[in-house]
């Protein structure tokens, strides 16, 4: 059985060029043999000694709006010729949060909240697919990621995106916290879709903060003002889970943790390699 392979997704501060060295340097040093950045971050010029690169770049540009639609893959391209230049593997494409959402993340069915109208689906399902496609001419993977405050949040959301968009061009990616937050089970989700899958960034979930927000009617923002999501730490069943499935199916996409400093990084990468582990003897 092949090893997860795990990526550290850096921080905003990243994305300057002067934090590279120290960047990378941090995260080969935790042991991690990749990065994940945002899209423009990704694009930048690395020093000729950093390792590791990038392998996955994470996108938000808004692919309801059909106008919006067409600027953001206009001149896409030389974009995407760049990401594959560079040794990155998965693109992941997720929608912005919406103030309206944001406000009932976790909650959305309860309150009501709108969803995607039949033209906004349709708008979104087909420039996925025309990204996956220009991906795929690349040998990069579209994975798209649900998350909560967004118009794709909940699993009934989820399900109906891939049902509705080309499996071998549009791939999934799973945010464990994410997926938890608006409903789902991770562990579940990665039986489901296995066949999908390109990437997991995994997380853990505070219970208790959660419970927390949603009783009071509080928002995503002030949910992660509170710390909601972290770190997966070895005490953290759920995201050990997931780790197990991933590791028994033999998932060849990419796992990422963070972001984190270089010793609590070390600490998750050291946890996730004792559950793949586990899961490859059986136990």
């Amino acid at each position: 059985m092949s090893p997860l392979r795990v990526a550290l997704q850096l921080g905003e501060g990243a994305a300057e060029a002067s934090a590279w060295p120290q960047a990378l340097a941090g995260a080969a040093a935790a042991g991690f043999d990749g990065v994940v950045l945002p899209l423009e971050a990704a694009l930048q010029d690395f020093p000729l000694a950093a390792a590791p690169g990038p392998v996955v770049a994470t996108w938000a540009p808004g692919l309801t709006d059909g106008q919006a639609v067409a600027e953001a893959l206009n001149g896409l391209n030389p974009r995407l010729d760049a990401l594959a230049a560079r040794g990155c593997g998965v693109l992941v494409v997720s929608e912005p949060g919406v103030p309206a959402r944001l406000r009932v993340a976790g909650r959305v069915q309860d309150a009501g909240a709108r969803g995607l109208r039949d033209e906004e689906w349709r708008n979104l399902a087909e420039a996925l697919d025309e990204l996956g496609a220009r991906c795929r001419s690349r040998g990069l993977a579209l994975a798209f990621a649900p998350r909560a405050g967004s118009w794709i949040e909940t699993p009934v959301e989820l399900k109906r995106l891939l049902n509705g968009t080309e499996a071998e061009l549009v791939g999934l990616s799973l945010d464990t916290g994410h997926v938890a937050y608006g409903g789902g089970n991770a562990a579940g989700a990665v039986e489901t879709w296995r066949w999908r899958l390109r990437h997991v960034h995994l997380q853990g979930l505070d219970t208790a903060v959660l419970d927390t927000v949603l009783r009071h009617g509080l928002g995503l923002e002030e949910a992660l003002r509170r710390g909601v999501f972290a770190l997966p730490a070895a005490s953290h069943l759920a995201a050990r889970l997931v780790v197990e499935a991933l590791a028994a199916g033999e998932f060849d996409g990419w796992l990422s943790l963070g972001p984190a400093a270089e010793g609590p990084a070390r600490e998750a990468r050291a946890a996730v390699a004792a559950w793949a582990g586990g899961a490859s003897q059986g136990g």
